[in-house]
Formats: structure tokens, C-alpha cells, sequence
């Protein structure tokens, strides 16, 4: 029984400092809800079951749901986008897409409710951007194509290789968009950019969010995983 107890203590220790580094809310929520559970496991291993089935039902399972209800409520992810094969578009009424399967990790790892506004061009949702409808463009955007503005900044994820056709360059997901409608194309490759999402400047938190979960879906592998899918 000493061993048990010293165990789940140690679990216990481990978790609350779990919570503390926790980097965003709905993590430090999650690790809350798992220090809860060992808390009521060594309330029961000493004898007290009345104490850890109050601790279980109201200081895990109630505590966990009004907080991830607060989250979800203090904050929505509202995504601009101009339909782009392959990138983000919409199919039997939901989206789908290389970007969306990115964004929509905010989602699904941070709690956040997330809202989505389509667009026809790419000028109309960096102006909702602009004025704070929207807290993030994507589309197939390049960054060479979008101009530095001090309103957002650009989130590099995937770089791509321009093609010169004639005298103007496009990327290769609008070259594979001609190939589907032009029997032959001469395309050179011209030089290397990357595709990027634009976030506003004031979502600080969704830049951190992306760019941690980019770091980790090129760590897995995920990331090529998903570009192999849509690409």
C-alpha cells in the first residue's frame, strides 16, 4: 500500500509541474484534469472515498468542462480564405485542404472555436484582416505576392519553386491548376518561395500556436505526411 501511494505521489508531483509549464490554457487545463484524477486516486488508497468521489466529480470532471467552456467562449479563431484546390476549399459543406488540416489543429490541441469566411480574392481578406474581422488569410498565398504590411505578419509553413511561363511566374499548386486545363505548358522553374499564412498583428497567440505546431508536424513527419495527401 506504501508503494502504491508513493507512486501515485510521484505521478502527482510529475503533473502539477506539468501544469505550470503548461505553454497554452487548454493544455494547463487538460494536465489539471489528470492531476485531479491522482488526487482522487490517493484520497481513495487512504481511506477516504467519499472525499475522492467529490474531488473526481466536482474538482475533475465539472472544473475541466467550465474551464474548457471559458476557453472556447474568451476566444474564436475566425479563418479568411479564397477557395484553392488542394489548399483549402469546401467539400460536402465542410472544408478541406493542406491548410485547413493545419489551422484546424487549433482547434483540435487548443480548444479554440474556429470560425471560417470565404472570400473571392485575395485583396478582400487582407482587408478583413486589416479591419479586424478575420484573424488569419490563407488561400495558397505566396509570400512574394504579398506586399509587407505592419497590420499582420507572414507564417512561412511549405516552400514551393516558381515557374516562369512567358513572362509572368506562378507557383506549383497554379501550375497544376493550368495542367488540368492546358494540353501543353512550358514551364521553367525561376527560383524558390514559400507558402505562408497571414495572421494579424495582434493575434499573438495564434502565431505561437502555429508555429509550435508547425515545428512539431515537421518533427513527426505529419506535415509531409499531409502535403503528400493534398500534393
Amino acid at each position: 500500500m506504501l508503494f502504491t501511494v508513493t507512486a501515485f505521489s510521484v505521478f502527482y508531483l510529475i503533473t502539477a509541474l506539468s501544469v505550470i509549464t503548461a505553454k497554452t490554457n487548454f493544455k494547463a487545463v487538460i494536465w489539471y484534469g489528470i492531476l485531479g484524477f491522482f488526487a482522487s486516486v490517493i484520497m481513495l488508497l487512504l481511506g477516504a472515498p467519499d472525499v475522492a468521489l467529490t474531488q473526481f466529480t466536482v474538482g475533475v470532471t465539472l472544473v475541466i468542462l467550465v474551464y474548457i467552456m471559458a476557453i472556447k467562449k474568451q476566444r474564436r479563431v475566425r479563418i479568411g480564405y479564397v477557395p484553392t484546390p488542394h489548399m483549402i476549399y469546401r467539400s460536402n459543406n465542410t472544408l478541406q485542404g493542406l491548410e485547413w488540416e493545419i489551422i484546424s489543429r487549433i482547434q483540435v490541441l487548443e480548444g479554440y472555436h474556429v470560425e471560417s469566411r470565404e472570400f473571392e480574392g485575395t485583396s478582400q481578406a487582407v482587408e478583413a484582416l486589416k479591419s479586424g474581422i478575420i484573424d488569419i488569410v490563407c488561400g495558397g498565398l505566396i509570400d512574394d505576392n504579398v506586399q509587407n504590411l505592419d497590420f499582420f505578419e507572414k507564417i512561412p509553413y511549405l516552400e514551393t519553386v516558381l515557374f516562369k511561363i512567358d513572362d509572368r511566374e506562378v507557383d506549383y499548386i497554379h501550375l497544376k491548376m493550368l495542367g488540368k486545363t492546358m494540353e501543353k505548358i512550358e514551364a521553367v522553374p525561376s527560383r524558390k518561395s514559400y507558402y505562408i499564412f497571414l495572421l494579424s498583428n495582434r493575434a499573438d497567440d495564434l502565431k505561437n500556436f502555429i508555429i509550435s505546431d508547425l515545428i512539431e508536424l515537421r518533427k513527426t513527419g505529419e506535415l509531409k505526411n499531409i502535403v503528400e495527401r493534398y500534393l
